[in-house]
C-alpha cells in the first residue's frame, strides 16, 4: 500500500491545519493550552516513526511545531520563571549533547538531529513548569491518558483490519513502523493511565485508565519489545511499591494489566510477541561492544555525530548504539562524561528532597509519584535504547516533564500568597529585562 503524500492531499491537509489551530484556540479556553499541545505531540510521535503513514514526513515537522509552541506559549505565559536546580542540570547535559555537533564532521545536520533533543526536554521542563496548581496537573494527566487510550484502540484496529501491512513476523509494528519504537510511545502512555488508575479520585476516570492500561500493556507485549516491558515494569513497580495504602487498588492494576493481555493475545494471535520476549535472541550486547569501541577510537571528546555515507539525507545512516548512555558516550567522550556524573548527582539529590517535601504534605504527597516513575523508567529504558536521546519517541518529553515536576511539585505545595509574590517578582524581572532590550516601554512611576 502506497501512503505518499500526493498533490491531491495538499489542499486538505492545509485545511486539516487551519481547522487543528481554530480547535486548538477554543480548546485552550478550557484546558492549558500546553497539554493540548503535548496531546498532539503524542500523536505526531507515532506518526512521524511510521513511514507507511501518510505524510509522515509532515508529521515530523509537526513534532518539532508543538515542541517550540509549548516553549514559546510557555514562557509568553509568564508561568515557567527561571530554571531550578533539576531543570539546570538536565539542560546542561542537553547542552553538551548538542555542542558536540560542532567537532563532527557534519555540523549543521547534526545540530538539526541534537537540536530537537534539547527541544524536547526544553519543552518538557515548560509543560510542568507552567502547572498552577495540583488540580490543572490531574486535569493534564487525564486529557494524556485519553490520548493514549484512544491510540491504543486505533492501533489494534489498525493491526486487526489491515495485518499485511501493520504486522512484521506477526509482532505489531505499525505503518511498517519498527516493533521498538511502538513499544516505547506506548510505554509512556501505559505508565500516565497507570497512575490516574492508581491515584485518580473519580471513580469514572479511574475506571477508563484501568481499561486503558491493560490494552496498552496487551500491545507492548504484542511489538515483544524487551526494553518496553522493562521500561513499564519498572515504572509499574515504583507506583506500586509506594501505593501503601492502596492495596485494592494495585491488586486491580496487577490483575488488569495481566487478564487483558491474556485474552487480547489468544483473540488477536498475538503469540510472536511473546516468544520474542521470553527468548534471548538478537541481544545488543555485540552493538555496545561497537559503541565501546568507537569511544577508545576517540575518547577524550567522542566523534561528536556518529552518522556515515555522506550529508544527509543523501545515504547517510546515523549509528544507533541501542544505549542512549553509550550513545552519548561515544559522541560526547570524557568531556560529556564530566558532565554527566555531578548533573546526575544533582538530579537524584533534588529527586530526593522532593520526595521528602512532599511527604509533609498528606492530601498530595502521592504526586511525587508520578515524576519519581517516569524519570526511574524513562533512565532504566535508556539503558537499552536510544531513541530517548534521538528524540524519536515521546520518553523525552516525558523525561523533561518529570524533571520539570521534581522542581515545580514542592513549589504546588506553597500557600496562594507565597505562589503569587514569587510570580510577581518574576514577572517584574522579566518585563525590567525586556524594556533593557527595548521589546516594551519601562515602567513609570505614578506621583
Amino acid at each position: 500500500m502506497s501512503y505518499d503524500l500526493t498533490p491531491l492531499m495538499t489542499a486538505p491537509m492545509l485545511i486539516g491545519i487551519v481547522v487543528a489551530h481554530l480547535a486548538f484556540l477554543l480548546a485552550s479556553q478550557k484546558m492549558n493550552p500546553l497539554y493540548l499541545l503535548t496531546a498532539a505531540f503524542m500523536v505526531f510521535a507515532v506518526l512521524s516513526t511510521g513511514p507507511g503513514f501518510p505524510g509522515h514526513i509532515v508529521a515530523k515537522y509537526a513534532r518539532v511545531y508543538c515542541c517550540v509552541l509549548i516553549v514559546v506559549i510557555g514562557l509568553l505565559r509568564m508561568r515557567t520563571g527561571p530554571l531550578r536546580s533539576t531543570a539546570k542540570a538536565m539542560m546542561a547535559l542537553a547542552l553538551i549533547y548538542l555542542a558536540s555537533a560542532f567537532w563532527c564532521g557534519s555540523p549543521l545536520w547534526a545540530l538539526g538531529f541534537k537540536g530537537f533533543f534539547f527541544w524536547t526536554v526544553l519543552a518538557g521542563i515548560v509543560l510542568a513548569y507552567d502547572l498552577r496548581d495540583p488540580q490543572e496537573l490531574t486535569r493534564g494527566i487525564r486529557l494524556l491518558s485519553v490520548v493514549a487510550g484512544l491510540g491504543g484502540v486505533a492501533i489494534v484496529v489498525l493491526a486487526v483490519t489491515k495485518p499485511e501491512f501493520n504486522l512484521l513476523a506477526g509482532r505489531l509494528a505499525v505503518a511498517s513502523m519498527c516493533t521498538n519504537t511502538v513499544g516505547a510511545n506506548v510505554a509512556m502512555g501505559m505508565l500516565i493511565c497507570s497512575f490516574l488508575a492508581l491515584y485518580g479520585r473519580s471513580v469514572l476516570w479511574r475506571s477508563y485508565a484501568f481499561a486503558s492500561a491493560g490494552l496498552l500493556a496487551a500491545i507492548i507485549i504484542w511489538t515483544g519489545s524487551r526494553t518496553s516491558l522493562i521500561t513499564v515494569c519498572v515504572g509499574l513497580a515504583i507506583q506500586g511499591l509506594l501505593a501503601s495504602r492502596r492495596r485494592f487498588a494495585m491488586l486491580a492494576l496487577v490483575f488488569t494489566v495481566i487478564i487483558i493481555p491474556y485474552f487480547a493475545i489468544e483473540l488477536l494471535g498475538a503469540q510472536a510477541g511473546v516468544t520474542r520476549l521470553i527468548t534471548g535472541a538478537n541481544t545488543r550486547f555485540w552493538v555496545w561492544a561497537n559503541a565501546f569501541r568507537l569511544t577508545a577510537e576517540a575518547p577524550l571528546m567522542g566523534h561528536g555525530w556518529l552518522a556515515s555515507g555522506g550529508i544527509y539525507p543523501a545515504g547517510v545512516k546515523i549509528f544507533n548504539a541501542h544505549s542512549s548512555f553509550f550513545q552519548a558516550l561515544a559522541e560526547t567522550g570524557i568531556l560529556g562524561l564530566m558532565v554527566f556524573i555531578p548533573c546526575a548527582l544533582i538530579i537524584a539529590h533534588r529527586t530526593y528532597l522532593m520526595v521528602q517535601a512532599m511527604r509533609q504534605h498528606s492530601g498530595q504527597s502521592y504526586q511525587a509519584i508520578l515524576p519519581l516513575s517516569l524519570l526511574i523508567a524513562t533512565s532504566v529504558g535508556a539503558m537499552a535504547s536510544s531513541s530517548t536521546l534521538l528524540a524519536v519517541v515521546s520518553n523525552t518529553l516525558f523525561l523533561g516533564f518529570a524533571i520539570g515536576l521534581v522542581d515545580r511539585l514542592p513549589e504546588l505545595m506553597l500557600s496562594e500568597k507565597q505562589y503569587a509574590l514569587l510570580r510577581l517578582a518574576y514577572r517584574r524581572r522579566l518585563r525590567r529585562a525586556w524594556a533593557s532590550w527595548g521589546l516594551i516601554r519601562p515602567a513609570t512611576s505614578k506621583s
